[in-house]
């Protein structure tokens, strides 16, 4: 059996594909390692596989956006609160 050391262990947290890649190869660029902060402000690190990052990422860009509507939202708020007076 050969031996080959400067491998690592590649594994999709949300699939669990797993991938076996040595230094220097291309398809470790594949791999992404993204963060999340939850509601109560934990932030949680996760490696995903490239069949699982487009799905995250347009989740993502879904989030910023409703987190931009609730920011605006706060402005109209204030500028109703301010006209009822």
């Amino acid at each position: 059996m050969a031996k080959q050391k400067g491998i690592t262990r590649f594994t999709c947290d949300r699939c669990n594909t797993v991938e076996y890649l040595p230094e220097g190869d291309p398809h470790i660029d594949e791999w992404r390692e993204i963060q999340h902060i939850t509601a109560d402000g934990t932030q949680n690190t996760r490696l995903l596989c490239k069949s699982c990052h487009p799905t995250w990422h347009t989740f993502a860009i879904q989030q910023d956006n409703e987190f931009n509507q609730f920011m605006l939202q706060k402005d109209r708020d204030k500028e109703d609160k301010t006209n009822d007076r």
